[in-house]
């Protein structure tokens, strides 16, 4: 059911240390930890930089709640047609 109060839901990715473990949270519990655009580019430039740092050995990634990932937020993607949603996917991923 959306949510007409005005509020922005809870979009986040957590990080979280041990040793040199990396654990991140997939954290939109709205809905179902999907991947919106936003929540994607968020753990992006997590990744980023983990990559970067010699310290982090492993990442866990993992989901808030009671899901892992719905999977994509379809509902902040451009599907109009098969063609303009799959090639306007494919053209923010890497």
């Amino acid at each position: 059911m959306p949510d007409h109060s005005g509020e922005q839901p809870v979009m986040r990715v957590g990080e979280e240390r041990d040793g040199p473990v990396l654990i991140l949270t997939l954290d939109y519990p709205a809905r179902r930890n999907a991947l919106a655009p936003a929540l994607r580019a968020a753990l992006l430039g997590i990744l980023d930089r983990a990559e970067a740092d010699p310290a982090v050995r492993a990442i866990v990634i993992t989901g808030g709640g009671a899901h892992f990932c719905s999977g994509g937020d379809l509902s902040g993607m451009d599907v109009r047609t098969p063609c303009r949603g799959g090639s306007g996917c494919a053209r923010r991923t890497r």
